[in-house]
């Protein structure tokens, strides 16, 4: 008795020793805080499973939950942690992110991915830097030949900031730049700006970082992808375009999912009063009936209705030409409050309006 009593009392003498091991980093770097969102979709905790986090083969911490969410956040050194998932019931609610120092997602697990056995999900790396990037970068708006890009300053403004651009997809550390790849530099007073002599009809990306001193530069932040020329039906309300050539997307734009409870529209004009309008493209959702894309033919949504398209199980429905026969065509999105998916792509064209009355 007196022995395990002796076991007792030198591990909790040894905690703190080991406890101080994590926050005197191996490579003199100071530690920095990395946070750990937990959720559980049913809202009844994890059910006894738990994640372990390793960092330099110690033991950092194990963290649960208990409830619907939790968020923890611990002081990391800048190595690698490993993440290790020990199951409980009901495994298939669970789920996490991890976020750095800078708020940036660098390892999350979607509902159902973390399995029913215990596993290693993976290493992941912890960076602390002392340049902090440029946040919340996205695009405002657009035209056929230029991009407006905005960004909230950094919490360590230095030098300037770099933007790097091309009109296709590439990786803004590499060493070999193609040709037409672009980089300008701005002040650090700036929070926006934009990009012109663009091609319509090319999809660019786009990458910004912050200077802070000619030694330490901020990671890049991106990309934030654009089709000049494109725009997208906003959650509600009503928009409308001339254009007998753009592309038009739901409120997540070229690349991202649409919001839930969305119930928006946008009238598409011809360019000119002797043409009609035509619209084709792609609608990638589910097949609940609640998220439909409807077509007007006029210029609101009391106008005769064209066509109503319903999602298929995630996979692509191909929306084929759809013409009017006024001239504009409205079309609305609705969806509903529960789920988002990548949504639609669609392609505004033309043709002269026939002399005699269509049939």
């Amino acid at each position: 008795m007196k022995k395990n009593l002796l076991i007792v009392l030198f591990m909790m003498l040894m905690l703190p020793c080991i406890i101080q091991a994590q926050t005197e980093c191996a490579n003199n770097g100071s530690p920095c805080s990395v946070t750990f969102n937990l959720e559980d979709s049913y809202g009844d905790g994890w059910g006894g499973g738990y994640l372990s986090i390793y960092q330099g083969g110690n033991l950092v911490d194990t963290l649960t939950l208990s409830g619907d969410s939790r968020t923890v956040t611990l002081q990391l050194c800048p190595e690698p942690i490993t993440l290790g998932w020990n199951p409980g019931a009901d495994n298939n609610e669970c789920s996490f992110e991890v976020t750095d120092v800078e708020n940036i997602v660098i390892f999350s697990s979607d509902f159902g991915s973390l399995g029913n056995s215990a596993t290693t999900l993976g290493v992941v790396n912890i960076t602390c830097p002392t340049c902090f990037s440029p946040q919340n970068f996205r695009t405002t708006s657009n035209t056929s030949t230029s991009v407006s890009l905005q960004w909230a300053v950094s919490s360590t403004p230095g030098l300037s900031y770099e933007i790097m651009y091309g009109p296709s997809d590439f990786s803004p550390e590499s060493t070999v730049v193609a040709s037409n790849i672009r980089t300008i530099s701005l002040e650090t007073t700036a929070t926006t700006t934009t990009i012109n002599g663009l091609s319509y009809d090319s999809i660019y990306y786009f990458y910004i970082r912050n200077i802070c001193n000619s030694d330490e530069q901020s990671r890049w932040i991106g990309p934030v992808k654009v089709r000049p020329g494109s725009h997208n039906i906003g959650t509600s309300g009503n928009s409308s375009i001339t254009s007998c050539g753009a592309y038009i997307y739901d409120n997540g734009g070229i690349d991202g999912n649409y919001s839930a409870g969305c119930n928006g529209s946008i009238t598409v004009y011809p360019s000119d009063s002797n043409s009609l309008v035509v619209i084709s493209g792609t609608l990638i959702s589910n097949s609940n009936t609640n998220n439909k894309l409807t077509f007007y033919d006029g210029t609101s949504t009391s106008a005769t209705e064209i066509a109503v398209y319903t999602g298929n199980n995630n996979t692509p429905v191909v929306i084929p030409e759809i013409m009017s026969t006024t001239g504009p065509i409205t079309i609305k999105f609705q969806s509903n409050y529960s789920t988002s998916y990548a949504g639609f792509e669609l392609r505004t064209s033309c043709v002269d309006r026939p002399t005699c009355a269509l049939i």
